[in-house]
């Protein structure tokens, strides 16, 4: 069976394809909570595109199939050669597979909530490298979690999976709810 492609889907692909070759800088809409509470759905993000991360901790725009994700640069590993980028939505429990460098559209620089304040020091520089390396702890933890939940019976098994998915996402909230405090100003107007 053919497989049908939306047109839309294409069309926005293409301009953001546009953008990264020029270099442009543009706001786009963020939808979703994998990125919660860094960038809560219905914010704009302030991409540069065409950009590939100057540091661990910056958010990523990249391609996923036909959809585009932000997440965060929590590592940089070189596998057989080739470097590839570790990235991980901060209310996720656990890391995305690794990406190819290609696959970077853009760099966020700036995030507007829906409530109009602007988020900018913990999507670039020394506190972003700090949310990255909690979120980075958090991950080793939920890994360990469910590694050492295999020999247990079923229920429990689940259940303790679950416990250490929550208590993954520990080190980075708390770090969070500290930054956020700090560097949430409000925004005059939108772009």
């Amino acid at each position: 069976p053919a497989m049908s492609v939306d047109p839309a889907v294409i069309a926005r692909l293409g301009l953001l394809e546009l953008a990264r070759v020029d270099g442009a800088s543009r706001w786009i809409d963020a939808h979703g909570p994998s990125m919660a509470p860094t960038i809560p759905a219905g914010s704009r993000l302030l991409v540069e595109f065409g950009r590939q991360p100057d540091g661990v901790g910056e958010v990523l725009l990249f391609r996923d199939g036909a959809h585009l994700v932000a997440h965060r640069l929590v590592a940089r590993r070189l596998v057989a050669g080739r470097p590839l980028l570790m990235v991980k939505g901060d209310a996720q429990p656990l890391a995305d597979a690794t990406i190819s460098p290609d696959a970077v559209l853009g760099v966020v620089r700036a995030v507007e909530t829906p409530r109009g304040t602007r988020v900018l020091a913990i999507v670039s520089g020394r506190r972003a490298a700090a949310v990255a390396r909690a979120s980075l702890i958090g991950d080793r933890l939920c890994r360990v979690g469910r590694r050492l939940a295999r020999p247990l019976p079923p229920p429990i098994r689940r259940a303790a999976v679950r416990v250490a998915m929550s208590l993954s996402r520990v080190p980075t909230r708390v770090l969070l709810a500290i930054l956020l405090r700090l560097d949430r100003r409000p925004f005059a107007g939108r772009r």
